[in-house]
């Protein structure tokens, strides 16, 4: 779901080609422009998705003249947490979430064919790495090392970290992701299945998740 109400935008979902019912960066530039250059609240509650779109709507929201602030509803999971560092400030709600990891995909083919999106996979992490270490401001060696281990952050370690300015309210709701879609998912973040509103069976959604996160060859 994407809405706007007032200067509120509210991003609450997968990211991702729009064609698939997910939020896309196009979708969030267009109401980025309805609101012009007037102060905005970005509010996320997203478990992430696809890292060229999260890319997109980061630039986007970097380029605005008026300011940006990034209020974390609930989630900021993966690419979404890349999205929350584009604002001018980045508010964590009380009981929220942030979580980082390295880029992820799933491929097939020969060696050669998964030597080439390691490498891949590599360069999509240097960007994050330059993204998440002009806002926190931490070493390199420490965010290779949240990045490796799928580093989930509560509202206060988001703050101690930098990845945050200020903790605010509560959250909307409890953090929920994607059943099985991550790793290290803490026992107070609810997992739910996948659900489609045009009626795709869990298979094809599954295979969609994983299409929308796969990083494209350049």
């Amino acid at each position: 779901m994407l809405s706007l109400a007032g200067s509120d935008i509210f991003m609450y979902g997968i990211i991702g080609p729009s064609e698939f019912g997910y939020i896309s960066a196009m979708d969030v530039i267009d109401m980025l422009n309805a609101v012009d250059n007037r102060e905005v609240n970005f509010h996320i509650n997203s478990a992430g998705g696809s890292v060229d779109q999260g890319i997109a709507i980061y630039n986007a929201i970097k380029r605005r003249r008026g300011k940006t602030r990034m209020y974390v509803d609930s989630v900021a999971a993966s690419i979404a947490s890349v999205v929350a560092m584009a604002g001018d400030e980045v508010i964590m709600s009380k009981g929220s979430k942030m979580m980082i990891h390295k880029p992820w995909t799933m491929t097939q083919g020969n060696a050669d064919d998964l030597r080439k999106m390691a490498d891949l996979l590599d360069k999509y992490s240097e960007g994050l790495f330059d993204i998440y270490q002009e806002k926190t401001g931490l070493p390199r060696p420490k965010l290779e090392e949240m990045l490796a281990k799928e580093t989930w952050m509560t509202d206060r370690e988001a703050l101690e970290f930098g990845f945050a300015d200020s903790i605010e309210g509560q959250a909307t709701e409890t953090p929920n992701v994607p059943k099985n879609m991550f790793a290290e998912i803490p026992q107070d973040v609810t997992q739910t299945e996948v659900r489609s509103t045009r009626r795709l069976d869990q298979m094809k959604i599954a295979m969609k998740l994983q299409e929308i996160m796969r990083p494209k060859s350049v």
